[in-house]
């Protein structure tokens, strides 16, 4: 019975030194559930960087200070025809990321929920927002 317990201790022990091992989990879980990923600043550039085919969306509903470097607005509850009409002749598994202002808007999410539920397969939104990609990226201007 020692054995059992000492072995126990050791496990918790050990997972609590693991970062993010319970977070992992957690976000798997997650991305079965709602059918999107989340993609960060650092990748999303790098990507961008790598001219990696994409499309990319803002969600938000007014837009001041601009957008991403190629990205178009794209209401958050867009209909069925809106949605095909912006992907084009893309198929369904191509790369689409959105996102709108930052981290608390929940636009984004709304978004990526729109389109998993219309079958697009490869739906990433990007958390952080405009205002984080501001403090490091320049924005494209938005003719008004």
């Amino acid at each position: 019975m020692k054995i059992q317990n000492l072995m126990v201790a050791l496990c918790l022990a050990i997972t609590a030194f693991i970062p993010n091992a319970s977070f992992a989990a957690a976000a798997k879980t997650e991305d079965a559930k709602t059918g999107f990923k989340e993609i960060h600043t650092e990748e999303l550039k790098k990507l961008m960087d790598e001219k990696k085919p994409m499309l990319l969306f803002d969600a938000r509903k007014k837009i001041t200070v601009g957008v991403l470097p190629g990205a178009k607005p794209l209401a958050y509850d867009a209909g069925e025809q809106t949605l095909a009409r912006v992907v084009g002749s893309h198929p369904k598994d191509y790369m689409i990321v959105v996102y709108c202002a930052r981290t608390e808007c929940p636009l984004s999410k709304y978004l990526a929920e729109n389109f998993t539920s219309h079958g697009y397969t490869n739906v990433y939104k990007y958390p952080e927002g405009i205002e984080e990609w501001m403090k490091k990226y320049p924005i494209d201007k938005v003719q008004q």
